[in-house]
């Protein structure tokens, strides 16, 4: 079954599918991250701590599966925080239909209800004159998030959709897939990831070197008499994964 979404579509929970629910930031709650050497001197919170160790985790696992390759650049993460304002906070709150979780967040008892770490970001959407702050990660020197869709082979499920999955076999490399955006949703307001990957052409994905996908993680929650796990995909899914 299906709400009224435009541009977020939300999972219900169905006892023929695995139960998880989409508030996976609680993975990290009440945990104290170390903060070592220069890091302690002016220590960051705890969220911005997770943020930065599960990021540069997950691109230096990326980064040693291109190990030796001259062809890639040396590995580089850059954060870069951005403030919006007026159209260009418009212009964002439209394409990623920020007012349309607003919108259900409200409909489903509130921010708390649903998981949002600050009240604050869905109730100044209609304000231009106030910024909506932003947080884009960039990555060189990796693999990008290759594979195929429809074979489940993609790195970009593995890292968006599954909990608990160990692929990786490269020396040196973290743990399971799943646990990392965890850490990002620890940072973000509205537990909103958007991704986009570019990645070289493969035989078993003929054509494509590009993906993106949006997810919001939020807590299960009820709306117009109807249960749905927190688990959103943002885009059109009617007519198959809008990942493809």
């Amino acid at each position: 079954m299906s709400d009224n979404s435009t541009l977020w579509t939300w999972s219900q929970p169905s006892a023929d599918q695995e139960g998880v629910a989409g508030n996976i930031a609680n993975l990290f709650k009440n945990q104290e991250p170390k903060k070592p050497a220069i890091i302690s001197i002016i220590a960051p919170d705890d969220n911005a701590t997770l943020l930065a160790r599960e990021a540069i985790q997950n691109s230096w696992d990326a980064a040693i599966e291109r190990a030796g390759d001259s062809r890639l650049p040396e590995l580089e993460i850059s954060f870069c925080f951005t403030e919006l304002n007026g159209s260009d906070k418009e212009r964002l709150a439209t394409n990623l239909g920020l007012n349309e979780m607003h919108d259900r967040a409200m409909a489903a008892g509130g921010w708390k209800e649903v998981g949002f770490a600050q009240k604050e970001v869905v109730q100044t959407l209609g304000n231009s004159a106030t910024p909506l702050r932003v947080l884009k990660v960039t990555e060189k020197g990796t693999t990008g998030m290759y594979g195929p869709w429809q074979l489940v082979k993609s790195r970009m499920y593995f890292a968006l959709i599954t909990v608990g999955y160990t692929l990786k076999e490269q020396g040196g490399a973290g743990g399971s897939y799943g646990y990392g955006k965890a850490g990002l949703l620890s940072a973000s307001a509205t537990r909103t990831v958007i991704a986009y990957s570019c990645f070289a052409e493969r035989p078993d994905d003929p054509g494509v070197t590009r993906r993106l996908m949006g997810m919001n993680y939020w807590k299960p929650h009820g709306l117009n008499g109807e249960e749905f796990t927190g688990w959103g995909r943002f885009g059109d899914q009617s007519h198959g994964p809008a990942a493809r």
